[in-house]
């Protein structure tokens, strides 16, 4: 029985990851004529998209990516049978999460997986998933209203964003265990430390000036801010 289960686990985990792997932002952008490895951050993910290709296909990469992982976790539940819908369901959003960060299809160099894990975490517990969205536009509100202004896609990123991205999550777990909901909080720890992993690991696009890659990394600046160093 517990070998039929870590299939069904597998299977969910595969299922999730072909999702998060389908590279529908990058050809998004690249039906606008952006490469988002080529521009910004290098990044496949709906940020980069939003600063170089404009507030409406950004928005529609946000959905996208939201969708990836709330479809992924939905469907892995509803179609693989299972003791344990629940853990299945998890499964199946940290698979998508995995294949939004490295999918297969673009030489595993994808996005941050942030909106993707938004919408697994979404899938695991609602409730849960508001109270830390809610902290998240709190802490991101100012920086939300100058994306949305005409011309304010353009500017630069700001660190108010990975910092509430990673309180949102943590406050998730948080509550996750306070209300002794287990399996969403283990599943929000675990799409914590794949986000703390996947910022610890990214390269690194060249300086747009200078066409050099940053001369100095810091760890803590990568997993805090989602950058390179503290001046960049």
């Amino acid at each position: 029985m517990a070998f039929d289960q870590s299939v069904t686990y597998a299977a969910a985990a595969l299922l999730g990851y072909v999702i998060g792997a389908a590279p529908i932002i990058y050809f998004v952008a690249r039906a606008r004529g952006i490469d988002l490895r080529a521009v910004g951050t290098g990044n496949i993910g709906a940020g980069n998209v939003w600063r170089h290709g404009g507030m409406a296909v950004g928005a529609l990469s946000i959905v996208i990516e939201v969708g990836k992982g709330t479809v992924a976790a939905l469907l892995a539940r509803e179609l693989l049978p299972s003791e344990t819908p629940d853990w299945t369901a998890v499964a199946g959003g940290i698979g998508a999460v995995m294949g939004q960060m490295w999918p297969a299809t673009l030489r595993f160099q994808g996005g941050r997986g942030n909106g993707t894990a938004a919408g697994a975490l979404l899938a695991f517990h609602p409730l849960m998933f508001a109270v830390g969205f809610a902290v998240f536009l709190f802490m991101t509100f100012r920086n939300i209203i100058r994306n949305v202004r005409p011309g304010g896609a353009s500017s630069p990123r700001s660190r108010a964003v990975p910092i509430a991205v990673i309180t949102g999550m943590s406050i998730y777990v948080v509550l996750g265990i306070a209300i002794v909901e287990y399996i969403p909080a283990s599943a929000g720890a675990l799409v914590l430390a794949l986000t703390f992993l996947r910022r610890a690991t990214a390269p690194w696009p060249t300086d747009p000036e200078t066409g050099l890659p940053p001369e100095r990394r810091s760890l803590l600046a990568a997993l805090l801010y989602d950058r390179p160093n503290f001046n960049g």
